[in-house]
């Protein structure tokens, strides 16, 4: 199939927002298999991917699967330093990859006024360094230092787990600070690629949050079966016995959640706030308890969301601003 079509439904989603136990609910209820990406879902974390992009393409069929972002960018964090630290330093580098515009390098090298008897090697290493800063500036705290070079090239030492106080890591090492702001950037790409689909068009876009994904699975996924009916995603049989399949999952719910968490952990997944985040606020409070971050920087994460865009924060995230006091 050709991307982006108008044709099927594209699922984004930040990491760590439910999309497992939303593509498994889905599936149950189509009779589809989400999994190996057919026709009618396609799941990304990104606008693009190696597969296909939706940049600059917003007649699209879009469903966003959204959850606080504090909580969905710790609990990736989370995984990251525990299972592959270094993973760190190769998104950012990944990203700059991906993303080659800005500057070439000998326009680089005139504007940083590096003379052209540095080794090729180090010019690009200060190109990297260059597009990442300058790719982030508008989601790096001001408060955490300025991206290091000698961190980048070699990689600065990496804790094999999630650091004993978060917050002192992103003091310290600039690249953590830019690699946290590489998550806030794309959590909010996300959240602006969809503002831009239901724009266009209204009844192209969906947004399904986590917590009342969670609190009534029901309620959210006939908001799916509508939307499908609306967007002639299926025949109107179809539709009718999706509302059946719907019933039927329901009616053994707690069963199907098993499954679903087994699946994802045999994954590689950690699923640690399963059975324990009644309030759907697990990893925020856990970490301020264990000292991993404290008010101060909560309130620094909404602010730098808010600050780039006060318009969106209000539409979409205000539910999730900390309160001052």
């Amino acid at each position: 199939m050709k991307h982006p079509n108008t044709d099927t439904i594209y699922c984004l989603s930040y990491p760590r927002s439910g999309s497992s136990w939303f593509r498994y609910c889905f599936a149950f209820v189509t009779e589809t298999n989400t999994d190996s990406n057919q026709e009618m879902l396609y799941h990304s974390h990104t606008c693009q991917n190696d597969v296909w992009t939706l940049q600059n393409t917003y007649d699209t069929k879009t469903i966003l699967l959204l959850r606080n972002y504090k909580e969905a960018i710790f609990s990736e964090l989370n995984n990251i330093y525990s299972r592959n630290p270094i993973a760190i330093l190769e998104k950012l580098l990944r990203y700059v990859k991906d993303n080659p515009g800005i500057v070439s390098k000998n326009e680089f090298k005139i504007l940083a006024k590096e003379s052209w008897d540095s080794t090729e090697e180090d010019v690009d290493n200060m190109l990297a360094a260059f597009k990442i800063k300058q790719y982030l500036k508008d989601f790096s705290t001001p408060s955490f230092p300025s991206l290091n070079i000698e961190e980048l090239f070699p990689p600065a030492a990496f804790r094999s787990s999630f650091p004993t106080q978060f917050v002192r890591v992103l003091h310290n090492l600039s690249v953590h600070h830019y690699h946290f702001a590489l998550q806030l950037k794309n959590y909010y790409e996300l959240l602006e690629y969809h503002d831009n689909v239901a724009s266009l068009n209204p009844n192209n876009a969906l947004i399904i949050r986590y917590e009342d994904l969670m609190q009534n699975p029901f309620v959210e996924l006939d908001k799916v079966i509508d939307f499908m009916d609306k967007n002639h995603c299926a025949t109107p049989e179809q539709i009718s016995r999706y509302g059946d399949r719907l019933h039927i999952l329901m009616a053994n719910i707690t069963s199907h959640k098993m499954m679903s968490i087994n699946q994802y952990r045999s994954q590689g997944h950690m699923a640690t706030s399963y059975k324990r985040d009644s309030t759907h606020d697990y990893h925020r409070q856990m970490g301020q308890k264990a000292g991993l971050w404290d008010k101060s920087f909560l309130l620094d994460t909404d602010r730098v969301l808010k600050n780039k865009n006060p318009e969106l924060f209000n539409k979409y995230l205000s539910d999730y601003e900390e309160k001052a006091n």
